[in-house]
């Protein structure tokens, strides 16, 4: 039994040419989950030769666009393709964007498209559990838990744990400004993804100063990421959601020095395996 990983998207919410947006996949002994769909993410899929319709669980970490811009297209895919009804777990507010993008937004899209003979099933039928601290979903051959962390979204935000039958745990931080309890949350992972988006010089340079001073409070530097792996005893580090024109050598240097070993800065399709 193993967990195997692909991150699909490495990047943050600003186009990036060489990242796409959040999403990572999971395989737990042939279960298989989606965390997070950022925009691009079913053709990410694709690219990693996962058809949507292969999904039926989506966990959405926090309602940022970056990680949920997806949804929609990943949904019609699925549909298209004849999968049933998807189960979305997320935050609160969950339930209203799934309402607001299926019954309303694409509402009358949806209905002449059943009106010419296409099946309701799959489209407006979505299952919805909205998250809270703790175990999150428990199969025969997985756990899945959740810890609120330290972001700014329209709801909370959800760092996941995924712990297998035989003792195995990957942890994405989800974003996260540089909270401790997360370290307690995934304390001696085999993998822990962290998310890294500060990395300083003129990376914000043309937004306001209130702005950047708010994302010090949200998001992490590489040695922040690497003083939480280290307080984790993690036993990999790996590092995303990555501003665009991320030095990968320059981060990973920084976030090494603090977790004591060798982190890894993630790109698209990363896959481990543990």
């Amino acid at each position: 039994m193993a967990i195997e990983l692909t991150l699909l998207g490495t990047g943050g919410p600003r186009p990036d040419p060489e990242r796409s947006q959040a999403a990572a996949l999971v395989e737990v002994d042939g279960e298989r989950y989606l965390v997070d769909c950022g925009d691009g993410t079913t053709q990410q899929l694709l690219r990693a030769g996962v058809r949507a319709a292969d999904l039926s669980t989506l966990f959405l970490t926090h309602l940022h666009v970056d990680h949920c811009f997806g949804l929609a297209p990943f949904v019609y895919a699925g549909w298209y393709d004849s999968r049933g009804a998807v189960r979305v777990y997320g935050p609160s507010l969950t339930q209203a964007l799934v309402d607001d993008l299926f019954l309303r937004l694409y509402g009358a899209d949806a209905a002449g498209r059943f009106a010419n003979g296409r099946p309701a099933e799959g489209l407006q039928d979505a299952v919805v559990t909205e998250i809270r601290p703790g175990l999150v979903l428990e199969s025969d051959v997985c756990r899945i838990s959740a810890l609120q962390v330290q972001h700014h979204a329209p709801s909370e935000t959800y760092a996941l744990r995924i712990e297998d039958d035989a003792g195995h745990v990957v942890v994405l931080s989800s974003d996260t400004g540089y909270y401790e309890p997360l370290a307690a949350f995934a304390r001696d992972a085999d993998v822990l993804v962290h998310e890294c988006y500060l990395r300083g010089g003129a990376q914000f340079t043309t937004e306001p100063s209130s702005f950047t001073a708010r994302l010090s409070e949200v998001h992490v530097t590489p040695e922040q990421a690497g003083a939480l792996g280290r307080l984790a005893e993690a036993k990999q580090l790996v590092l995303t959601h990555l501003p665009a024109g991320a030095d990968d050598a320059d981060i990973a240097a920084r976030a090494s020095q603090a977790y004591g070993h060798q982190a890894l800065v993630a790109r698209d399709f990363l896959q481990l395996r543990v």
